[in-house]
């Protein structure tokens, strides 16, 4: 599979070529880049700046551009649908450079998602910012980054766009010193004055996957209180079960020994042999077997609640860093 080389220049400008071909240089970093030196072959980005934008950048593809939210051309997000209340702040490093198959630079607006267009003379026609993050007044998170809609209610009566910060790129890292929390309806009202009626959902999405149904997550203190319940109710079986198997030897011990007075002058009869071996049979399996089993079955009830229910079990199912509501 082809993808972005480490150092790239062949989409840098011609005439820019010609200059820095000229520079006469002492420092073989200046025109390397190396030690963080000046690049002047790095390629220069074409952005299609919108009339209302400030635009605040550098000359190897990092930007932040102070606007109206605007999600890729000039016609898209409420910026482009002439809204107000829809300021924006996109922090981007590594847009695109790309030139067209005609030699003039490709004319690059906000990507959002990545996009293909076989106009584009490179070795990949693809073009996407590397990594944003997006903030604006007024927007529409999933419509801007092509995220699916999880199913569930919303938070106010009107329904409508919200605030909204997005983050992107190959790897994000969060990181808190003392903690991170996750937390939805910090306030009664949304940034637009509208009451939050319920709490909102926090939802783990891998993949972008409208197939794989959403599940709420298992509260660990729960579970574990529902699982010792299961233990001590398996546990109180077993030893209903090995009180039964105990009754049931006496029984079976009791058949197989049984006689009946004989009518000559009351002499026990002889032992039924059918009877009799089939009851020490059971009595021998019974009692080498399934009360042994049993035994053994309350005795790893027991270690298994300790190991996976226990805090100093190890491997207590909580989790002792993670915590939800």
């Amino acid at each position: 599979m082809a993808t972005t080389k480490m150092v790239n220049t062949t989409e840098t400008d011609p005439q820019t070529k010609q200059i820095n071909s000229k520079i006469k240089e002492n420092s073989i970093a200046y025109t390397s880049g190396l030690l963080c030196g000046h690049m002047p072959e790095h390629p220069k980005v074409n952005f299609n700046k919108a009339p209302c934008e400030r635009l605040y950048k550098n000359e190897y593809g990092a930007s932040i551009v102070l606007g109206r939210d605007r999600a890729g051309g000039l016609a898209e997000g409420f910026g482009g649908y002439g809204h107000t209340h829809c300021a924006s702040i996109d922090i981007v490093a590594g847009r695109p450079a790309i030139r067209s198959k005609n030699g003039e630079p490709a004319l690059i607006n906000p990507t959002f998602q990545p996009w293909v267009d076989d106009a584009l003379d490179a070795e990949i026609p693809f073009a996407s910012d590397s990594a944003r993050i997006y903030l604006s007044e007024k927007t529409t998170l999933e419509d801007n980054f092509g995220l699916i809609s999880p199913n569930y209610p919303r938070t106010t009566s009107d329904g409508g766009p919200r605030s909204g910060i997005g983050i992107k790129a190959d790897l994000v890292a969060i990181m808190g010193q003392e903690g991170i929390q996750l937390i939805t309806k910090p306030d009664t009202h949304n940034s637009w004055g509208a009451e939050i009626n319920t709490i909102a959902p926090i939802n783990f999405i891998a993949g972008n996957d409208e197939a794989e149904p959403l599940e709420p997550l298992v509260k660990g203190d729960r579970l574990v209180e529902c699982l010792k319940k299961i233990f001590a109710q398996l546990a109180t079986l077993e030893s209903d079960l090995t009180g039964v198997i105990t009754s049931i030897i006496k029984m079976n011990i009791a058949a197989a020994m049984h006689t009946h007075p004989s009518p000559f002058f009351g002499t026990p009869t002889a032992l039924s042999p059918t009877l009799y071996e089939a009851g020490i049979n059971s009595v021998v399996r019974l009692g080498s077997v399934s009360a042994k089993s049993c035994v053994s079955q309350i005795s790893n009830i027991t270690a298994a609640q300790h190991v996976y229910c226990n805090p100093n079990g190890e491997r207590y199912i909580n989790s002792r860093h993670v915590n939800t509501t």
